[in-house]
């Protein structure tokens, strides 16, 4: 009967130190940081936009608040019949409203009412092309619409997408070899990637602009080319791998 007391108390020690060790060797385990390095990668792709936007800034002026109204919506809708016309989609019109204000001019050092100012803001926003191209200049060269333009391109949404995946792929490759480099300096080997974060900062592509006022002359029609330059996206990563031991 002693025997088998003694022999219980043995085994309730041993499951005893059995608990404590289960809870203190995750404690050592995890004390120990495996070893990491983090490294950024970046990538830099371009392409020639796609996308070509023309702006038109209208303007009209009369002595009737209604007329000078008339006169911004006539514009606009023989634009956008002209623009069919030519055989493209009227849609690809925008305007961003239109702004009417009192005109004053000085009479004798007096502040006269002299009518009204009316503005309008006109995109016309189209696959790039050279035909394209001297098809607006060709319409914006009548004589209603000689109110000068101004042009910006920008890629599609498609090739934003597929440069961003690109450039993406491009930039953990960079990392990845940047990280390869790194521990095979300090005689390891590279373990897995443990985290990875897209940068924030990563830019994204800006419109090409060109803001100087161009005036539609009809001698500037013949063979426009008015070819874009490609346009920047750059993305970039940051990993983190484990050394392996």
């Amino acid at each position: 009967m002693t025997t088998q007391r003694t022999s219980l108390s043995h085994i309730n020690q041993i499951l005893f130190y059995s608990l404590v060790l289960m809870f203190l060797l995750p404690n050592v385990i995890f004390g120990q940081e495996t070893p990491k390095i983090q490294v950024e990668g970046h990538a830099q792709l371009s392409a020639i936009p796609k996308i070509v936007n023309v702006r038109i800034p209208v303007e009209s002026q009369a002595l009737e608040y209604q007329a000078c109204v008339s006169k911004l919506t006539s514009t606009y809708n023989k634009l956008e019949a002209a623009i069919e016309k030519a055989g493209y989609d009227k849609k690809s019109l925008k305007n961003s409203g239109l702004s009417v204000n009192e005109r004053y001019t000085y009479n004798s050092q007096k502040r006269v009412k002299d009518g009204y100012t009316g503005s309008m803001s006109i995109q016309i926003e189209l696959d790039f092309t050279d035909q394209a191209m001297n098809d607006i200049i060709e319409i914006l060269s009548a004589p209603e619409f000689d109110f000068g333009f101004s042009l910006s391109y920008n890629l599609s949404k498609e090739q934003q997408e597929e440069l961003s995946a690109a450039a993406l792929k491009e930039a953990v490759s960079d990392a990845r070899e940047k990280a390869s480099v790194m521990a095979d300096a300090i005689g390891k080997d590279l373990g897995r990637v443990i985290l990875m974060n897209y940068n924030a900062n990563s830019s994204s592509p800006m419109p090409i602009r060109y803001d100087s006022m161009m005036k539609a002359e009809s001698g500037a029609v013949q063979d426009v080319s008015l070819n874009p330059t490609e346009i920047e996206l750059n993305r970039s990563v940051v990993l983190h791998y484990e050394i392996a031991e």
